[in-house]
């Protein structure tokens, strides 16, 4: 589960049944709805059609705001293992800003598109009355890596995932910054 620094949860006791009970039914990966502080509305996922799932084309499918996710976003640890540091990079090196976008396109091109659900109940509230916002301080920048970010092309990194997977045996020669 993946809740920006300045964000939170919204005021549900029931959250974390719901969740454990999509990844009980077999889900790998999530991404969600939340509410808008700044425009006070409430920013509703988008499913992706059928053949963008089965072809994986997430990056070029666009919609309405250009983004089809907004937070809240969950991944099994099944899928989190699968996650490597070519995945994570734009250009060779760890994004300054908006970096949350490659972690989103890794994980949901990894997942089986059968078990990725687009949840429509608010369960985030997105802080975008932050004043330092990334958006606000690095928005060209974020921009720039959003990009970069969708024009990289999907493939399945199977055959070389047990040489690159991030885990206790690999030494990175740069680490990600916490901010990312």
């Amino acid at each position: 589960m993946l809740v920006d620094g300045d964000d939170k949860l919204a005021n549900d006791p029931t959250i974390f049944d719901r969740y454990n009970q999509m990844y009980h039914d077999g889900y790998q990966f999530t991404y969600g709805s939340c509410h808008s502080e700044a425009d006070r509305i409430d920013l509703i996922a988008q499913d992706y059609p059928q053949h963008v799932k089965d072809q994986r084309t997430y990056r070029q499918h666009r919609f309405a705001w250009n983004m089809p996710y907004t937070h809240l976003r969950t991944f099994s640890s099944e899928l989190a293992r699968q996650i490597t540091q070519h995945d994570l990079l734009v250009d060779g090196n760890w994004p300054k800003a908006g970096g949350d976008g490659a972690l989103f396109y890794a994980l949901i091109e990894k997942a089986d598109p059968q078990r990725i659900k687009a949840v429509k109940d608010v369960h985030y509230i997105y802080n975008d009355l932050n004043p330092i916002n990334d958006y606000k301080v690095n928005g060209e920048e974020q921009t720039q890596t959003a990009e970069k970010i969708l024009a990289k092309v999907y493939r399945d990194w199977e055959t070389d995932r047990k040489s690159t997977r991030l885990n206790s045996s690999h030494s990175a020669k740069s680490r990600m910054p916490s901010s990312a």
